[in-house]
């Protein structure tokens, strides 16, 4: 089963979360970008920048649809789980 962890902050301000788990190929970890708007990842739109966030759909800057390659200013400690992130930014 695959897990997310959210990782930090670029100094962008852009959130960092990393996805690990088991493929046919072995172990994998893929670190990607949270959508400002839903705390998800985005997706590939055939409109407008061509990067939309998954949940919402809104369009969002092609960065988002990229792999970070930042250093993380502000890190949470060993990560946090992404439902727990997200409790956050809502409140």
């Amino acid at each position: 089963m695959d897990s997310v962890t959210v990782l930090g902050r670029e100094a962008s301000g852009r959130v960092v979360a990393e996805i690990r788990g088991v493929g046919q190929k072995g172990p994998y970890s893929i670190q990607y970008y949270l959508t400002p708007c839903c705390a998800a990842d985005a997706t590939g739109v055939s409109y407008g920048t061509g990067v939309a966030c998954r949940a919402c759909y809104r369009e969002l800057p092609e960065v988002f649809g990229g792999r970070p390659d930042g250093e993380l200013v502000t890190v949470f400690g060993d990560g946090i789980g992404l439902e727990q992130f997200r409790a956050g930014v809502a409140s």
